[in-house]
């Protein structure tokens, strides 16, 4: 299993190819963004807002910071600088176009931040149904801090929306960025419909989810700007994405770049990415070149199964299945540890490629069409050399398989390509 900080100890191995990119502290300093995050609703002389009783059911419409006004429910009036928002209660249920919004604008000196604490270590459920934003933390030095069993985001939409967001209007500094932590005693469910996007940051903004995570989008995270999104640093957690990432570089904003740190670990059986990584088409020439943040770590069974071509910067396997479709071609700019390639047994062959894999392991399968590894009966040595040679890692002992069937013997293809065909132990 992948220890807490894994994967930035694999960012560090690469440090100063990140460093040309500004983002060699972004995990280094995970724990100094983190106190940041949660140190948000404890500013000296900052103004306190309790929303809501403990214990019981707090129902909501939305909470806005906007335009230097504060709008709880229906109700109006001017913000306070650098205000704090509790919210309370065993369940917190909005029922919303946009539900939790803050804007940051000129009302707040720069020095100051406004912040919202959903939910407390006591907190049950809090509910989300929108029809725009769910969180919706804009510009710099806003903040939401998430806490409670389960969070539940759900678009009731038909249009476009996003379940999160944490953008600024520039190339914010970190420790100003609109930001939204999760907790990692907090469950987190994320569900929009295919126009809309799960998680969404721009120009270095932050979201930090360190409990359990379940996305069903066709979008699950659209980003660029150096922003940082980190899903299951500590490695402890269940993560399930269905949805692809997606590096989205704008001509309207050309000095954010495609570029962003999106880190996700996937550490058990029951975890996933269920979708592609890459850049979208864009005006600026920009494509998975422009990018060195996207890391992923795959371990104990865990799978990533990309529907199209894709690209990681940094790929940390410890046992992880990379699943590759037909026609499908995977690139990893570095690849550490072991783990499986497994490649579905087509006419038109996909491939995985890796311009660094320096003492690298990988074992290659051959699947059906479902991801379904192959045996001895259904796929012969000769078909595992063609998918091994489908993969090319430089400098990584790259070995191919096929587990006992009920008829033939189990396959082993070594490095060479010389190929041995064990004796049936079912005859």
């Amino acid at each position: 299993m992948l220890t807490k900080g894994a994967i930035g100890n694999l960012v560090n191995r690469y440090r100063a190819v990140l460093a040309k990119c500004n983002l060699i502290n972004t995990f280094g300093s995970l724990a100094v963004a983190s106190m940041l995050v949660l140190g948000g609703a404890g500013v000296a002389g900052a103004a306190d807002t309790t929303i809501g009783t403990a214990g019981a059911t707090t129902n909501m419409t939305k909470l806005w910071i906007y335009n230097g006004n504060k709008y709880i429910n229906e109700n109006s009036s001017t913000a306070e600088k650098h205000e704090t928002f509790n919210l309370v209660g065993d369940s917190i249920n909005f029922e919303s176009g946009s539900a939790i919004y803050i804007v940051h604008n000129e009302y707040y000196p720069k020095d100051k931040s406004a912040t919202i604490n959903l939910g407390t270590d006591n907190t049950n459920d809090i509910n989300i149904n929108f029809g725009n934003q769910g969180i919706y933390a804009v510009y710099a030095d806003t903040t939401v801090n998430v806490k409670g069993k389960y969070l539940n985001l759900v678009s009731t939409s038909e249009n476009s929306t996003r379940g999160i967001q944490a953008s600024n209007s520039d190339m914010t500094p970190a420790d100003r960025a609109a930001r939204v932590f999760i907790s990692k005693d907090t469950d987190t469910y994320i569900k929009v419909n295919d126009k809309s996007y799960a998680i969404l940051t721009f120009s270095g903004g932050i979201v930090d989810i360190q409990g359990n995570l379940t996305i069903d989008s066709t979008n699950a995270v659209v980003t660029r700007g150096n922003s940082k999104i980190t899903i299951n640093e500590s490695g402890e957690k269940t993560v399930k994405i269905t949805g692809d990432i997606l590096f989205d570089p704008s001509a309207n904003t050309p000095a954010a770049g495609a570029n962003s740190e999106v880190s996700i670990n996937l550490t058990n059986d029951q975890s996933y990415l269920n979708g592609a990584v890459y850049v979208s088409d864009n005006s600026l020439g920009l494509s998975a070149e422009d990018v060195s943040g996207m890391n992923m770590g795959i371990s104990n069974g865990a799978k990533w199964t990309a529907p199209k071509d894709s690209f990681v910067s940094n790929l940390a396997l410890d046992g992880g299945n990379v699943n590759i479709p037909a026609g499908v071609d995977i690139a990893a700019a570095n690849t550490t540890g072991n783990g499986n390639i497994n490649m579905e047994d087509a006419e038109d062959l996909g491939s995985f490629t890796a311009g660094n894999a320096d003492g690298a392991e990988l074992n290659v399968h051959a699947t059906d069409k479902d991801g379904n590894v192959k045996n001895a009966d259904d796929v012969d040595a000769a078909t595992l050399k063609k998918m091994q040679a489908q993969v090319k890692a430089v400098d990584a002992t790259v070995t191919a398989s096929a587990p006992e069937g009920d008829v033939n013997g189990a396959i082993s293809i070594d490095k060479n390509g010389n190929a041995k065909q064990a004796k049936n132990t079912l005859m």
